[in-house]
């Protein structure tokens, strides 16, 4: 059976097919950042602390990521110190 729809509820994610037939649930994490992340017909993608699980439509566990190679590198932090004083 294909991925129809993946719905988080509070710290579960609960998978089901196209005709609204649950397929299984997957503990969600209980971190704010944790949870499901994306879902496709054959895979669902849930962050769990520093990594993302990959499950197939069985609630089965595949090679998963980290998630730090995931986050977008940030900008140089700039010194607002001239900024401030000139406002004083």
């Amino acid at each position: 059976m294909a991925i129809g729809n993946a719905v988080q509820r509070r710290s579960f994610v609960h998978v089901y097919d196209e005709r609204g037939t649950q397929l299984c649930t997957i503990s969600a994490g209980s971190f704010h950042s944790d949870g499901l992340k994306g879902y496709t017909g054959s895979i669902v993608n849930v962050r769990r602390g520093w990594f993302i699980y990959s499950y197939n439509e069985r609630g089965q566990q595949i090679p998963s990521t980290s998630a730090g190679r995931l986050a977008t590198p940030r900008a140089p932090v700039r010194d607002c110190a001239p900024v401030f004083a000139s406002l004083i």
